[in-house]
């Protein structure tokens, strides 16, 4: 009985050995697939820039001033890429910027389940949307 409990945790171990390379090879097939992370803005992109003018301070997007409420797309990653929400900000400047995303099923577009939230990080690249 000890021979054959032997043998069932070589094979055991055989085979966690044979997921790990398999695992591994999985892991290096998808790095060579994703490309560089950007090191620069992708083309049309930028950052917010806070601007105190007429006494008041304003975001500007690409050089145009960005209100509460506008469009924009920020920049997640090179897998995620874009992401689409609504520009909100408390016009103050020790206010973070956010952005609203609106959340929806991945199989049914249709179906809403709700809102998120995210704080803009300081050195977050956005874009005004294409369309």
């Amino acid at each position: 009985m000890d021979d054959f409990n032997q043998r069932m945790a070589e094979a055991r171990r055989q085979a966690a050995r044979e997921m790990q390379l398999r695992v591994d090879r999985e892991q290096q097939a998808a790095a060579a697939e994703v490309p560089a992370e950007r090191t620069t803005a992708p083309a049309g992109a930028g950052r917010l820039v806070l601007r105190r003018t007429q006494g008041e301070f304003r975001y500007y997007l690409a050089e145009e001033r960005i209100r509460s409420g506008e469009a924009v797309e920020f920049y997640v990653g090179p897998q995620a890429g874009w992401l689409r929400g609504t520009f909100q900000w408390g016009r103050r400047n020790t206010t973070a910027p956010t952005l609203l995303v609106r959340l929806v099923h991945p199989d049914d577009p249709q179906l809403f389940l709700g809102d998120m939230t995210v704080t803009l990080p300081d050195e977050a690249q956005l874009r005004w949307p294409k369309d």
